[in-house]
């Protein structure tokens, strides 16, 4: 199902231009995309905790086109208007009769309206957005920049950026929105992935995502695997004991989940063994790389896009890994080689 942010001045409960918005929003917007089986989302909608903006961003990139109602003249309207174009999204503007589209979007799909009766029973706006969508749709919801020679603000496009320390990436939510934002694939992998598990309602969320389509793989180090031993430098405060104790533990959390769901599976590497933490999303993959001398916080930290090498290669990593660990193994089992 294709998706439309709608970015939209809200106002408080109950005010004059909250009024005007729910009536944009239900007698034209929503019916017109209704008719294409286009979810809609707007920001005072979205029911996931976290920071609204990130949400509005991410809302943003990760839908099919946006549709901008400019009426009042709302500078945040305006600002998301221009992340959305950053980001090359399809937008459709409306605007109320009477009022004038600034000089630098006048060549932007619009839609001058009015919330008169007759117009929404004749369906005059619906069918004038509708048409729009059509000829979107012909050209698969793909559009120019509307700066010619502008690079996509887009996380589809991103080839390789360094991004520094691992610890340095961002806030809990900066992580979440690693598998909020993804729609077909979410895969980790890494020794204990214990940051993983105790994330605040890590199970809802995952459980959320795979019961809309999400497929879910989880591949961590089995704590018998004998390369661990050779991993582990014991100076740095951490013994060999407490990875294997966390592995045994985050496994069985993992695969209780697992449990729950036939789109989420768990397994752990008995045969080869993990040389980085990775995280794999629709659009990119995050690459940490082990070191024997430090922890996973200091490692530097790498973002492929999905039509990288590096991502195709860590893909292939994890992908000859999980096949060649299917095989049932006893939690005592001491014969590996």
């Amino acid at each position: 199902m294709r998706k439309a942010f709608i970015i939209s001045p809200i106002g408080e409960e109950g005010s004059k231009i909250r009024q005007h918005a729910d009536d944009v929003f239900d007698f034209i917007i929503e019916p017109a995309l209704e008719a294409f089986n286009i979810e809609l989302i707007r920001s005072d909608k979205i029911a996931e905790t976290g920071k609204i903006s990130h949400q509005i961003y991410n809302s943003i990139q990760t839908s099919d086109l946006c549709v901008v109602v400019l009426s009042f003249d709302n500078p945040n309207v305006f600002y998301e208007l221009a992340v959305a174009q950053c980001a090359v999204r399809p937008v459709i503007i409306l605007i109320e009769k009477g009022h004038k589209l600034p000089f630098d979007i006048q060549d932007e799909r619009s839609v001058f309206y009015d919330l008169k009766a007759r117009s929404y029973v004749e369906k005059k706006y619906i069918n004038a957005i509708i048409e729009i969508i059509k000829n979107l749709e012909e050209n698969d919801y793909k559009v120019e920049p509307s700066i010619p020679g502008f690079k996509p603000l887009d996380e589809k496009d991103i080839t390789l950026d360094f991004l520094g320390q691992t610890q340095n990436f961002g806030s809990n939510d900066d992580w979440n929105d690693l598998y909020k934002s993804t729609e077909e694939i979410f895969y980790l992998m890494g020794i204990t992935l214990d940051a993983w598990r105790r994330g605040k309602n890590f199970e809802k969320h995952m459980l959320d995502k795979a019961s809309n389509g999400l497929k879910i793989k989880i591949l961590m180090m089995h704590e018998e695997n004998p390369a661990l031993l050779q991993m582990i430098y014991e100076k740095t405060g951490v013994s060999v004991e407490k990875i294997r104790s966390d592995i045994k533990f985050n496994f069985k959390t993992f695969s209780e989940i697992a449990e729950k769901s036939d789109n989420i599976e768990v397994k752990r590497v008995l045969y080869g063994t993990l040389k980085c933490t990775a995280v794999f999303n629709d659009y990119f993959a995050l690459y940490m790389p082990h070191l024997y001398s430090g922890s996973v916080g200091y490692a530097p930290l790498w973002k492929a896009g999905e039509n990288s090498y590096l991502y195709k290669l860590l893909m292939e990593e994890f992908e000859t890994l999980w096949n060649i660990n299917n095989q049932t193994i006893s939690d005592n089992s001491t014969d590996f080689l």
